[in-house]
C-alpha cells in the first residue's frame, strides 16, 4: 500500500491513514514541508481515532509554518485546538499560534503564548519556546516576558543578557551576549545576539550560515526573517544593490506567505535605501500606506517610510538648487 491509496479511500480508514503519515513524515525529513502539510491533513481526514486526528492535525500546523503558509496553520491549529489533551499537544500548538501572531504583527502575544506554553513542553522544546519567546518580546519592549523568560532558563547565554540589559545591568548583559555570539549555532538567536552587539562581521557571518541552512531544510516560512538581516547590514555598509536584492527576495517571500508585518519591515529598508540614493518615487508608495503596511500591525512601518520619503525631499531641496521639490499631490 502506498500514499497513493489515500486518493481511492472513501472513508476513514486507519491503516491508510498510517500509511499517508508515514508518508508526510518522509517528506518532512526530505525538506518538503509544504508536501509533508498537505499529507498530513490527509492522514487527519483518513484517521479513526480522534487523538491521531489531532497529531496529524497539529504536525500538518506546523509543515505549514515550515513552508510558509500562515494562515493555513493558523486554521489548523485552531482545528487541532479542541484534540489537545495532554501539556506537551497544547505547548505544540502554542509554538504554531505564536508564529502565527508574530508574522502578523503582535510580538507580544505571540512571546506570552510562548512563556505560558513552554513550562508544559518537554526540556527542549521548552528551551526552545523561550528562546523565540524573548526575541519576541524583545522588539516590542515587552520586559516582563523577557525576565520571565530569564527566570525559566537561567542558563541561556543570550536570553539572560537580554534580561541583564532591559534592567540596566548593561556590563552583565553585554557579557551575555557575548558569549552567545561567540557561541554561535543554528537559527537567529546568535545572530540577534551578534546583532546587538553590534558586531557587523559576526552578524554577516551567521546570518550567511543561517540563509543557506533554511534553504537547505527547504524553511521557505523562515527565510523572510533570515535575509532581512543580511539586507539591513547591507545597507549599512553601503551596498544597496545586495540589500535590494536581499529585501525584494525576502518580501516576495513573504508576500507568497501572508505576512504583512515582515512585508512591512521590508518596505521601510527598500524605502531608507531610496531615501539614501535621493529618489522619493521610490518611498511614495510605502509612505503612503499603501498594501504593504495597511496589512501590519505595527503603525512605525508607515511612520519610517514616510520619514524616509521626506528624508529624500529634503535631500533633492538641498542639492538640485532648482528651487523647491517637486508637488506631491
Amino acid at each position: 500500500m502506498t500514499a497513493a491509496s489515500a486518493l481511492a479511500a472513501i472513508g476513514p480508514d486507519a491503516s491508510v491513514a498510517e500509511e499517508v503519515a508515514r508518508a508526510a513524515d518522509r517528506a518532512r525529513d526530505r525538506a518538503a514541508p509544504a508536501i509533508a502539510c498537505d499529507l498530513y491533513q490527509r492522514a487527519a481526514a483518513l484517521t479513526t481515532s480522534l487523538p491521531d486526528r489531532g497529531r496529524q492535525l497539529r504536525r500538518a500546523a506546523a509543515a505549514a509554518v515550515a513552508a510558509g503558509d500562515l494562515p493555513l496553520a493558523g486554521t489548523l491549529a485552531e482545528q487541532a485546538g479542541p484534540l489537545a489533551t495532554t501539556g506537551a499537544e497544547r505547548a505544540a500548538l502554542a509554538e504554531v499560534r505564536a508564529a502565527v501572531e508574530f508574522e502578523r504583527g503582535d510580538q507580544a502575544v505571540a512571546a506570552r503564548l510562548l512563556v505560558a506554553g513552554a513550562p508544559e513542553a518537554d526540556p527542549g522544546p521548552s528551551a526552545s519556546m523561550l528562546r523565540t519567546a524573548a526575541t519576541y518580546a524583545w522588539f516590542p519592549g515587552d520586559a516582563d516576558s523577557v525576565r520571565a523568560c530569564a527566570e525559566l532558563l537561567p542558563g541561556d547565554h543570550t536570553v539572560r543578557g537580554m534580561a541583564r540589559l532591559v534592567d540596566g545591568d548593561h556590563p552583565a548583559g553585554l557579557a551575555a551576549l557575548t558569549a552567545a555570539a561567540a557561541e554561535g549555532g543554528p537559527g537567529m538567536r546568535p545572530v540577534y545576539a551578534a546583532a546587538l552587539l553590534g558586531d557587523d562581521d559576526r552578524v554577516e557571518e551567521l546570518v550567511t550560515a543561517e540563509v543557506a541552512r533554511r534553504r537547505r531544510a527547504g524553511l521557505v516560512g523562515g527565510l523572510p526573517e533570515a535575509l532581512q538581516m543580511p539586507a539591513r547590514l547591507q545597507v549599512l555598509q553601503g551596498r544597496h544593490r545586495d540589500a535590494e536584492a536581499s529585501a525584494a527576495e525576502a518580501r516576495a517571500v513573504a508576500e507568497d506567505c501572508g505576512m504583512p508585518q515582515r512585508i512591512g519591515h521590508l518596505d521601510v529598508a527598500l524605502a531608507r535605501m531610496a531615501a539614501i540614493e535621493g529618489d522619493p518615487e521610490r518611498c511614495r508608495p510605502v509612505a503612503g500606506g499603501g498594501p504593504s503596511t495597511a496589512g501590519s500591525r505595527w503603525p512605525a512601518c508607515s511612520a519610517c517610510s514616510t520619514w524616509a520619503w521626506a528624508a529624500t525631499r529634503t535631500h533633492w531641496c538641498a542639492w538640485s538648487r532648482r528651487g523647491p521639490a517637486p508637488a506631491t499631490t
